[in-house]
């Protein structure tokens, strides 16, 4: 509030005390309508001490009217409350006195439906560090709890277990058994571990000259021999080498092929000799050569000359003439076959 003027009289006294020195002494006298006036407010005083907190009404019983109320309370006892039957107030201890506030207490309503907490599966994650413990209303009285508890310190390191086999653990794919020379590798599909046919095919599958039919002449086509090959756990494609020793018996060239083939069908080898004379023996090599008798085209995803996991099969050659009449001798001892399959994945 802004400073309040207000007209007056006022009566000066000047007087010396006893040392001589002057006293001026000054009375002020208000007209009735100045002395109504509002005077300024002061300044603010310093912050007093806080006083005691409240506690909650907290209710002790019943009591059947004001003669009835406990002796002995003391300022510990501040907030405890009785109800008074006779009148259904409410008694009150406020720490030094009673206090009675009349017509606080109605009637006893109806009884509550008692609660019911319903815990659920508990939360286990290795991946948490702080534990957790929620309380989730479905209605007034009933509630579900759940525990989110988190993985502990790391222990120590226990003892080294006993060795086992590849085979039973659970991350291997038993699916393809292992065969000679294969590789242990992990499978990205699966998402686990197995044996892969051998990167550089598997065998070799070798007939020897024994094998062969003895020193004879042929005329027609004919088969000289039939090479047999076990059923494998893969799939796969016969990669073939040989040789077979030819000589013309007549005075003309011949020109005489042999081939192989898987299954006396599809062609997976040949040789080619040209026999100029009669008394010379030719070394016809036989290489790879896809096709019957044409040669296709391959890629690494043909399914030309493939046999299937788990079937048997057969490698054919044999002597077929492709011009001219005469007659081809044939020499055991220049003959042999070799095989080998190589794995393909289509």
């Amino acid at each position: 509030m802004a400073d309040v003027t207000f007209p007056a009289h006022i009566t000066l006294t000047s007087e010396a005390d006893l040392d001589g020195l002057p006293i001026l002494t000054a009375e002020v006298t208000l007209a009735p309508t100045a002395a109504a006036l509002p005077l300024p407010v002061g300044p603010e005083g310093d912050l007093g001490p806080p006083g005691v907190p409240i506690p909650p009404f907290i209710k002790m019983g019943e009591i059947a009217d004001e003669a009835a109320r406990p002796a002995g309370l003391t300022e510990a006892d501040r907030s405890k409350w009785w109800h008074r039957l006779d009148d259904d107030s409410m008694d009150f201890w406020d720490g030094t006195d009673w206090v009675n506030l009349p017509n606080a207490v109605g009637p006893q309503g109806p009884i509550a439906p008692a609660n019911e907490l319903t815990p659920l599966d508990v939360i286990s994650d290795e991946k948490v560090t702080i534990p957790a413990v929620e309380i989730k209303p479905v209605n007034s009285s009933v509630q579900t709890i759940q525990l989110t508890v988190p993985a502990g310190d790391r222990g120590a390191q226990g003892d080294p277990g006993a060795s086992g086999t590849i085979s039973t653990s659970p991350d291997f794919d038993g699916a393809q058994g292992p065969v000679k020379r294969s590789t242990f590798a992990f499978s990205r599909v699966p998402r686990r571990f197995k044996p892969t046919p051998p990167v550089c095919g598997y065998g070799p599958w070798h007939w020897s000259s024994s094998d062969f039919p003895a020193d004879t002449s042929y005329t027609t086509n004919t088969v000289i021999l039939t090479a047999n090959l076990p059923a494998l756990p893969f799939d796969w494609r016969p990669q073939v080498h040989g040789a077979v020793q030819l000589m013309n018996e007549g005075d003309s060239a011949t020109i005489w092929f042999a081939y192989a083939r898987l299954w006396n069908s599809n062609g997976v080898g040949v040789g080619i000799t040209v026999c100029p004379w009669s008394g010379f023996w030719d070394l016809c090599d036989i290489t790879e050569h896809y096709g019957n008798p044409n040669s296709i085209g391959m890629s690494p995803n043909s399914d030309y000359a493939v046999v299937k996991a788990g079937y048997a099969s057969q490698i054919v050659v044999s002597l077929e003439r492709q011009n001219g009449s005469g007659q081809v001798s044939f020499r055991q001892s220049g003959a042999a076959l070799t095989v080998y399959a190589m794995p393909v994945k289509l």
